[in-house]
């Protein structure tokens, strides 16, 4: 799955051991500040469908998707 941006997360994945650590002390400074990036703040609501009629709004859920640096 791509984030808003298209990112997908099989970009991330062969770096991320290597940017943990910096990516876990920036993520840590925000909240310690009280500052969170907009862009970091946004999701794409997607609606997933369970079963039973598709004319039913409840049989549907509502996924998340988020920026790929937020999941990780």
């Amino acid at each position: 799955t791509k984030d808003l941006r298209g990112v997908s997360v099989l970009i991330l994945n062969p770096v991320i051991d290597t940017i943990r650590s910096e990516l876990a002390i920036i993520f840590n400074a925000c909240i310690d500040c009280g500052v969170f990036l907009d862009q970091m703040k946004l999701s794409k609501i997607t609606l997933l469908f369970k079963t039973g009629s598709t004319s039913d709004p409840t049989n549907f859920r509502p996924i998340s998707v988020l920026p790929v640096l937020r999941k990780k």
